[in-house]
């Protein structure tokens, strides 16, 4: 988040890491307040729901037990049942710090290298479940998951096990809260889950509002819900388990490469890293057409030595325009970056082209796109008459070609700050 600035309450420049869930889901699941057992009934009363993204409580004496060689087989052997039930969803994972220990950050250390080696590819976030009754076991979860971070982390923050996205987790006082100004005013600028309890189904209306308060909002990452009161697991998760933003444009925020609102060709590959969904390209014919409205834009792919380039056109008037941007996406290193590819428009709905061109050997990897400066009231403005399509792109390519090449031969991409990467999503490129 060292990156992250706030206009207007929402956040001015993305973390270079994406989102390790499907943020157009909307809804995933807390579970953190109960046991670990009350957890796995509810999950499995539930039909295994599989959801955005579900928060499991460990329980101290599995902690412990994480620790020590001789039970450490069995803990792993109970969380991943409780991971079986959880649906194939991301997870992130509280843990519950034992009243009588010596030596938390031996602790610590111990349980997240256990959980990160045994589910590499599922255990997205881990935390404290009671950062207030323990001050100081949320650190030494912080360091055991980034060792290397220069500053630790809030208590309400979920910590990544890889990458720099560190999420924090407010409460919302109930459905009356699901709207814009309450997400800005409790997340004060930065990428937060917003906790909300749920004695009952949620009615269509209150998932509507909490559809619109998302996509408003640049910094809303999901709404975890929290089972409250004997609330009924099946008709919770029915209410809220298949419901995804839809519509033609892409919210406000971070829209991973499986959004709804994207149009690709065939020339893309779906690719999944982790809990990661990434579009993969070798062509120099991949295109992908979207629309958003606000003023900036940015794309978030991964820079690396055999990453080609990317052609983007903000607004074309003909099929024969020249890129608005042309991206360079070649690196010493691979990274996830958010590199910037629209600043400054008009707070109105734009149309975004992209295609690829890449060289034997090269390839493009895309992890999604994040908008920001949606006008707070209805947005004003029209796109231009011409609509381009994406068939379009082809005639664009072999124009631009020429110009792609010198601008490879002559130009460096701009360097930012030293990031040791994402292991999860960069070890295909190795």
């Amino acid at each position: 988040l060292a990156e992250q600035g706030s206009r207007g309450g929402g956040l001015l420049i993305p973390p270079d890491a994406p989102l390790p869930f499907p943020r157009h889901r909307i809804f995933g699941l807390n579970l953190a307040e109960m046991s670990s057992f009350q957890a796995l009934e509810w999950l499995n009363a539930a039909g295994n729901p599989s959801m955005a993204l579900i928060v499991l409580p460990i329980d101290a004496d599995v902690v412990e037990s994480l620790a020590q060689d001789d039970r450490r087989d069995a803990a792993l052997a109970a969380i991943d049942t409780m991971r079986n039930a959880a649906g194939g969803s991301p997870l992130a994972v509280c843990l519950r710090r034992p009243a009588e220990i010596g030596g938390g950050s031996e602790l610590a250390n111990a349980a997240v290298e256990a959980i990160t080696t045994r589910f590499p590819d599922q255990v997205v976030y881990v935390r404290a479940c009671d950062p207030d009754e323990f001050p100081g076991w949320q650190s030494h979860i912080d360091g055991a998951a980034r060792p290397d971070a220069e500053a630790s982390v809030a208590s309400n923050a979920l910590i990544p096990l890889g990458g720099d996205g560190v999420v924090l987790a407010e409460r919302i006082d109930g459905v009356n809260e699901l709207d814009a100004e309450h997400f800005r005013l409790r997340a004060r600028g930065y990428y937060t889950v917003f906790l909300l309890n749920m004695a009952e189904a949620m009615g269509a209306e209150d998932v509507q509002r909490a559809a619109e308060a998302l996509a408003d909002t640049s910094h809303s990452a999901l709404i975890l819900v929290s089972p409250v009161n004997g609330v009924d697991p099946s008709a919770l998760t029915s209410s809220i388990g298949s419901v995804a933003l839809a519509g033609s444009t892409l919210p406000e925020g971070f829209s991973g490469a499986g959004a709804p609102a994207m149009t690709v060709n065939d020339q893309w590959q779906d690719t999944t890293v982790g809990t990661i969904d990434y579009l993969r390209t070798t062509s120099s014919t991949a295109a992908l057409s979207v629309e958003f409205i606000g003023t900036d834009a940015y794309l978030s792919a991964i820079e690396s030595p055999e990453s080609g380039v990317v052609n983007v056109w903000i607004d074309p008037n003909s099929p024969t325009a020249k890129p608005t941007i042309v991206l360079n996406l070649d690196s010493r290193q691979a990274r996830d970056a958010a590199i910037p590819i629209a600043q400054g428009l008009s707070a109105a709905r734009h149309q975004l082209i992209l295609q690829t061109v890449n060289d034997e050997g090269q390839s493009v990897t895309i992890s999604g796109i994040f908008v920001t400066g949606k006008p707070a009231t209805a947005w004003a403005g029209m796109m231009a008459a011409a609509v381009v399509l994406l068939a379009a792109v082809v005639a664009l390519s072999e124009r631009c070609y020429a110009a792609i090449n010198a601008i490879r031969r002559h130009s460096t991409p701009p360097r930012r700050r030293h990031r040791t990467g994402h292991p999860r999503v960069f070890a295909r490129d190795r």
